[in-house]
């Protein structure tokens, strides 16, 4: 039998696999929605009528429509945007919290079910830096989810992030379920003061309480990621440059 060729071309690993298969999914779920003009749905009022229409039904619908369609990566900017005005204020905030976590859990779960260990190994050989997230993601799971939380990074990036790594999920989603408060309060009360000044073509709306208090708590949410970094992860690269391992 003749010795196989030397230079024969490896043959691609699990990790290299999967993440294919990942980012494939990806594109394939916004190309559907593209198709499907899911966006401009949103931003026509559609998807508000489609709520009032369900009744009392509306909450759980926009709970899974909001996990499903910023999993599918859809800005949940648009779908809070649906939510605030269709719901009460408190409503709006309860279910925009609420569905913002389920739409953690469902990237977490998508990308944990497809990547698993074998991503592991993609990772140390293509995107070194990001080992260093892996690493605090495997020994300080809570702060580190917390920290990547709180900083300018797309939603369903964390989450797909924390899919791949070893972080256990209750971990994952305990850090999340506290991370996001802030944001959320601050985002669904600024949105719906916004949301009142279109309706009553006056300013007076933003100068109550509490789309002040929404202010205050956005400037903290702001503001603290930094003081996080400096005291616990000091030779953590940015978020922004962590994808830069070539």
């Amino acid at each position: 039998m003749l010795p196989a060729p030397t230079n024969a071309p490896k043959a691609p690993n699990a990790g290299t696999l999967r993440m294919v298969l990942l980012v494939a999914i990806s594109a394939l779920s916004l190309a559907l929605l593209y198709h499907f003009s899911a966006i401009e749905f949103l931003r026509s009022g559609g998807a508000s009528e489609l709520l009032r229409s369900l009744g009392p039904k509306a909450p759980i619908a926009y709970v899974l429509l909001m996990g499903i369609l910023m999993t599918l990566w859809v800005p949940g900017t648009l779908i809070v945007l649906v939510g605030t005005a269709v719901f009460s204020p408190n409503e709006a905030l309860l279910l925009n919290y609420i569905g913002s976590l389920t739409a953690a859990l469902f990237g977490f779960g998508t990308a944990r079910l497809i990547g698993g260990d074998a991503f592991q190994q993609l990772i140390a050989r293509r995107a070194p830096k990001l080992l260093r997230f892996q690493r605090k993601l495997a020994t300080e799971g809570f702060l580190t989810i917390f920290y990547l939380r709180l900083i300018p990074t797309p939603f369903n990036a964390i989450s797909y992030l924390a899919g791949l790594s070893p972080v256990s999920a209750t971990t994952y989603l305990a850090a999340t379920a506290v991370a996001i408060l802030p944001g959320s309060f601050a985002f669904t009360t600024i949105v719906g003061a916004g949301l009142e000044v279109l309706k009553a073509h006056s300013l007076e709306p933003l100068f109550a309480l509490r789309p002040i208090m929404g202010l205050i708590v956005f400037a903290v949410a702001v503001l603290l990621p930094p003081r996080i970094k400096a005291r616990f992860f000091p030779n953590m690269p940015d978020a922004n440059a962590a994808g830069d391992g070539g």
